[in-house]
């Protein structure tokens, strides 16, 4: 979480944050098969081992990761980052402009991060 994330906790959950964020600063290499927990009624706080899902893919978390910064992407992973939504009139858009450069629904599904049935519905629009 960066310094600026980390700003916008409720004073609540922030003291949890504060202390998810120092522990695993000390995990080395790959930190996403870990999981901090506070479980009050237990009594335990601190790093659990998770293993990740046998469906997982990094597309799960970084849903446009790979889609290029041109016209017709979705916004940057920065922006996605920062919860920038897309408006439906500009995935529509972008949607329809893909299949006129020879896209396929698949692809523009991907892209958007939608389903094809969604994707083939705004192409239609």
């Amino acid at each position: 979480m960066t310094d600026i994330a980390a700003g916008f906790e409720r004073k609540e959950t922030r003291r949890f944050a504060d202390k998810a964020r120092t522990e695993f600063l000390g995990v080395p290499g790959d930190k996403r098969k870990w999981v901090w927990l506070h479980y009050e009624s237990q009594g335990f706080e601190g790093l659990i081992r998770n293993e990740l899902p046998s469906f997982w893919r990094s597309s799960l978390s970084h849903a446009y990761a790979d889609v290029a910064d041109d016209d017709m992407s979705i916004p940057s992973e920065k922006a996605v980052r920062y919860g920038t939504r897309v408006p439906r009139s500009e995935l529509v858009r972008r949607a329809k402009a893909m299949r006129s450069a020879g896209r396929s629904y698949g692809e523009i599904a991907k892209a958007l991060g939608v389903s094809k049935s969604t994707a083939h519905a705004m192409v239609n629009e």
